[in-house]
């Protein structure tokens, strides 16, 4: 019934025509003294073609219109299905529709190509660094001089960043980086809490694990970034105390005693450069890490929770839904 309604309004200048013409030739025939039913018959008449001319009409206006709804949902794609034109304005609109379509692809490629090359150069420059990186590590295991734990740590932020750069390249690359298998999350919890185990031993922070039997359908090497973002936050943010890991369920919880996030900034933390209280504790903070976090665990089908109360800690939850994947890799 609505879309009667919207059919009637579009022909509306139409139908109001007739019913002027059926006035006025009864007006005029009744003027000239014909027989009434002679003009009630010759009304009868016109008002049942025109009857039969509005289904018909009507049939191919919805024809049209449903075709248009197709097109929308497929503009993006293609400007193929659009209904064939009723007339010389249809054929100018569709042109204007055509010439947009074209120029909105030679407007996407462009960027995709800028994009492109942006990511191909930014992609060799972090493995380039990573190269005086790697053999700055060696000098300092292998050489002679005395290195102060200090330096290994802006060392390590360094080849961290670097890291975070490349992620975050590839987060909206076209090509997948993603290798799904069932892994023992114990294995890659060890990887991280190995890589910062100095940084643990530095700052004296305690580190309560015993380890779990939790397996799960990830990518290791993308869950292992996640973690690691999640461990460097927890030690940049907890003064003194200790930090925990641990399972309940499908879910794997790091939790820590530090200074927490404020309630206000909680529903936020996710949020692209978004820092918060702990952006002004920390006033090297990018607000990029949990945003990236957020990202891939959506892409690896799992869920991230943050429950946080200022100075008593902060508990990062993340929740393995297995049943929402399939396995392309064994």
């Amino acid at each position: 019934m609505k879309l009667f309604g919207k059919y009637l309004k579009d022909r509306a200048k139409f139908i109001f025509l007739l019913l002027v013409l059926c006035t006025f030739f009864a007006a005029f025939y009744s003027l000239a003294k014909m027989p009434e039913n002679l003009i009630i018959y010759g009304i009868s008449i016109c008002l049942v073609l025109c009857l039969i001319w509005g289904a018909v009409d009507f049939k191919h206006w919805y024809t049209k219109i449903r075709k248009l709804k197709i097109a929308q949902e497929q503009i993006l794609l293609s400007i193929e299905n659009l209904p064939e034109c009723d007339g010389e304005v249809e054929k100018e609109y569709q042109e204007l529709i055509r010439l947009s379509h074209e120029g909105r692809i030679a407007l996407q490629n462009q960027s995709e190509l800028k994009f492109s090359e942006a990511l191909d150069y930014f992609t060799i420059w972090a493995h380039q660094v990573k190269t005086p990186i790697s053999a700055i590590h060696l000098l300092m295991d292998t050489g002679d001089g005395e290195y102060s734990p200090e330096l290994r740590e802006e060392v390590m932020k360094i080849e961290q960043y670097v890291e975070m750069l490349l992620f975050y390249l590839r987060l909206d690359s076209d090509y997948s980086d993603y290798v799904l298998k069932s892994y023992e999350l114990d294995g890659i919890i060890k990887q991280a809490v190995r890589k910062y185990s100095k940084q643990f031993i530095r700052k004296k922070i305690s580190l309560k694990y015993e380890g779990t039997e939790l397996s799960t359908v990830t990518d290791e090497k993308w869950l292992l970034f996640v973690i690691c973002q999640i461990l460097d936050n927890a030690l940049k943010y907890t003064p003194s105390g200790s930090i925990s890991i641990s399972t309940k369920g499908d879910s794997l919880i790091i939790a820590d005693t530090g200074i927490g996030i404020a309630p206000e900034d909680l529903p936020r933390v996710f949020q692209k450069g978004y820092t918060g209280y702990n952006g002004r504790y920390d006033r090297k903070s990018t607000g990029i890490g949990l945003y990236i976090c957020k990202r891939v665990l959506n892409k690896l089908g799992h869920e991230i929770e943050i429950k946080s109360e200022l100075k008593k800690g902060t508990e990062v939850i993340i929740t393995f839904k297995n049943e929402k994947k399939e396995l392309p890799y064994e």
